[in-house]
């Protein structure tokens, strides 16, 4: 019976391995060549010449030397791997099959195949070697390989460590894992999902396993964490017809961790247009104890130049089913006042209350600059407004509003990035504060800030990234198409809205900047909107 070797002692048998940093000259069947060797040791040769050719699948290979001493080498042919038991072995180890025989190959294809067994809790997994055979007619290395995987180990305990932000408490309920002592592999994968799904992390390494004195494992996960503390403000130039311009942007502020953890407190300013602005105050919190739950106040503010202005309140609960999937609704309020000293003004006193419901589901990792991953989002919401002039005369609408946002990989280098924006409203009777607002950079780019007022519309846009090597700045081209239409007493607004653009997203010391120049389809060059972001941590 064949006695079984460990694969890193069996080749140390065969051939000797030789680590270096030197150069030698030979002629190699005829034609001269220079070698690099990886080793500080003085090269004994012709001894590592043998292991390095061998080690490349020259098991034939003959050394002499000429009268200037320089070293003659004659390779012979290169062998070929057998596999013996080709069926009983992983697929990964498969692929060294009829394949030329290359130490560093073979040795890094087996560590890999247990580090793949390792993964799925096999972590005393062995690669056994029982037989290294020559066949000199066949010019083949037989190999008798076979896998020792063991037992899955159960997980004692699973740590996650490298957190400064977060407490450990809070990162467990984050993760999910409730079943501490007796945990399988399934339940540590299901937990670093989740830790990378939350947003919370730059990156989630993969598990370790630790062994403690009773020979009991243990699961390590290492985690970098985001700052969500942010500042971002954004500049528009948007030039008319005229040739003159006007300059819009907004400012968002978020603090993370305010009140408890898990809380942020968000604040916007808009300016859309001279004299028309927004602003919005809202805070929310994550995970209420043990529970899963999002609540969310928000008070909104917004001022149609002298016409009119309109105060929100809304309250939102969700709830996360799992790290990407999510149920929400929200409770709202509106007040309208109108300044009567302005005519003509499609808006009245009045106020509106409603509800929304829907789901959320996200699986993008990096929000920065996500390279995969998807986003859904569906609305639905019903509410009743009433004038102050007639309290008794009250108008219901249904709407529905969806989003998608879908990342895919195309290279290393490129990513396409697709989004998609639908809106629907009904009802009899249409006020300004009833319609959405879309254009901008915010929207469709290329058209001025909110310039179209919509009960229903669709809009999509197509956005080629080029990545840098770091992955940290992309460069992009994009081209965006929608319709929208506008429904009132009288008549309705149709139209088709296209536009095309590009720009950059570069990652500095201070922040990110973004650039973006963009054009609609009734635009010329000299007159595209440039927009221009900045974003910074605090």
């Amino acid at each position: 019976m064949l006695k079984a070797f460990h694969l890193s002692f069996l080749f140390s048998l065969l051939f000797q391995v030789v680590q270096a940093q030197q150069t030698t000259r030979v002629i190699e069947n005829g034609e001269e060549k220079v070698l690099q060797f990886n080793t500080d040791a003085t090269l004994t040769l012709p001894k590592d010449l043998l292991s390095y050719y061998r080690d490349l699948g020259f098991l034939e290979v003959s050394i002499s030397q000429n009268a200037s001493s320089t070293p003659i080498v004659n390779t012979g042919p290169v062998y070929h791997i057998r596999l013996v038991k080709y069926d009983e072995v992983p697929i990964s180890i498969k692929a060294l099959h009829q394949q030329s025989y290359n130490r560093f190959i073979v040795e890094e294809t087996l560590q890999q195949t247990i580090e793949d067994y390792k993964k799925e809790g096999y972590v005393e997994a062995e690669v056994i070697v029982r037989k290294a055979e020559v066949d000199t007619v066949k010019k083949q290395l037989k190999l008798d390989i076979s896998i020792d995987s063991g037992e899955p180990v159960q997980v004692k305990e699973l740590f996650i460590v490298g957190n400064t932000i977060h407490s450990d408490a809070y990162l467990r309920k984050i993760s999910r894992v409730s079943n501490q002592g007796n945990l399988d592999l399934t339940a540590v994968k299901e937990a670093r999902e989740n830790l990378l799904n939350s947003g919370l992390f730059e990156s989630v390494d993969e598990w370790e396993w630790v062994k403690d004195e009773s020979g009991a494992y243990s699961v390590l996960l290492t985690v970098v964490e985001l700052n969500r503390n942010e500042v971002e403000g954004l500049i528009g130039y948007v030039p008319n017809a005229n040739g003159a311009g006007q300059l819009v942007g907004d400012f968002k502020g978020t603090a993370w961790n305010v009140f408890t953890e898990g809380n942020s407190v968000d604040l916007v300013y808009q300016r859309v247009r001279p004299e028309v602005s927004r602003l919005q105050l809202a805070t929310h919190q994550y995970w209420i104890g043990p529970l899963p739950l999002e609540l969310g106040l928000e008070f909104a503010f917004f001022q149609n130049d002298s016409t009119y202005q309109q105060r929100t309140m809304d309250v939102s609960l969700g709830y996360m089913m799992t790290s990407t999937l999510s149920i929400q609704s929200s409770l709202y309020h509106k007040v309208v006042n109108v300044n009567d000293e302005v005519p003509s003004v499609n808006e009245e006193d009045g106020k509106a209350s409603g509800f929304e419901l829907g789901f959320l589901f996200n699986s993008v990792v990096n929000n920065e600059v996500p390279i995969a991953g998807n986003r859904l989002a569906l609305t639905l919401g019903r509410y009743a407004r009433s004038s102050k002039s007639d309290d008794n005369n009250i108008l219901r609408y249904n709407y529905l509003e969806g989003l998608v946002d879908k990342y895919t990989q195309l290279s290393k280098q490129q990513v396409l990035a697709m989004r998609i924006r639908g809106f629907s409203l009904l009802g009899d009777e249409f006020r300004d504060t009833d319609y959405q607002r879309i254009g901008g950079a915010n929207s469709i780019r290329g058209y001025a800030e909110e310039q179209f007022l919509a009960s229903q519309y669709i809009w999509g846009d197509v956005e080629l990234r080029w990545i840098t090597s770091r992955q940290q700045s992309y460069f992009f081209l994009f081209a965006a198409g929608g319709y929208f239409e506008k429904k009132n007493a009288s008549n309705t607004i149709q139209k088709d809205l296209y536009s095309g653009g590009l720009g950059f997203d570069l990652a500095t010391r201070l922040g990110r900047l973004k650039l973006t120049y963009a054009l609609s389809a009734q635009t010329t060059i000299d007159n595209g909107k440039i927009h221009l972001r900045f974003t910074t941590k605090f």
